[in-house]
């Protein structure tokens, strides 16, 4: 497998590069995205690789339909984002600005067996991390807090599938695990919607600017 480059294209020089960096609040508790699976890594608790993951994800979701068929959408998605015979074009950077607080998302009142979650910590979401006291398993970590620099690099004939792909991330996934059931959300000033009165146009905008309609 060729190496990826060892720093990101200087942007600020390449007139075909673009390099944009945009600061990420984690606005509900995060769950995994860890080295290990289902853990959190409080000392890197934001991993580059994860964001490369959820971004393919998504270009997918965005992107995809304008493929005939699965193999031109294979083709085209490792090369933007990457495979076993090509690096990505797209780097992707990380850096924390806040590690935030970790804790246990529920515990145990003295003799009982059923758990008692955090406030704001809605059981129907959180279930699969609740631990058991009849297993000594305890709760899952999460942490709360969190905020982090996204630096990415590309071409500049990758905009739009890089675009689309970083603007339905932040918006409708998130970072870790349980993204769907709300864990791990995220916030960008620059990405998100400034309010709710114009949400509606907001997000006809964004879906023809994106090219995704």
């Amino acid at each position: 497998m060729p190496p990826y480059p060892d720093k990101l294209p200087d942007g600020g020089s390449d007139p075909n590069v673009i390099e944009k960096t945009y600061t990420i609040d984690v606005i509900t508790p995060l769950f995994g995205g860890g080295y290990e699976a289902g853990t959190v890594d409080p000392d890197m608790p934001i991993r580059a690789s994860s964001i490369r993951g959820h971004l393919r994800f998504w270009w997918r979701a965005t992107r995809g339909a304008r493929y005939d068929n699965v193999k031109e959408l294979r083709q085209r998605e490792g090369e933007i984002w990457g495979s076993m015979e090509n690096p990505s074009p797209v780097i992707v950077e990380a850096d924390i600005q806040s590690c935030g607080k970790a804790y246990p998302c529920a515990y145990y009142p003295e003799g009982s067996n059923s758990p008692q979650f955090k406030v704001n910590h809605p059981p129907y979401a959180l279930f699969p991390f609740q631990g058991s006291r009849r297993q000594d398993i305890p709760a899952t970590k999460c942490i709360a807090g969190i905020s982090f620099r996204l630096t990415i690099s590309y071409p500049k004939e990758l905009s739009l599938e890089v675009g689309a792909a970083l603007w339905a991330w932040v918006n409708f996934g998130g970072i870790g695990a349980r993204t769907r059931r709300g864990c791990g959300a995220l916030y960008c000033q620059d990405l998100s919607p400034p309010d709710r009165a114009g949400i509606g146009e907001w997000y006809r905008q964004c879906l023809k600017e994106s090219g995704i309609v």
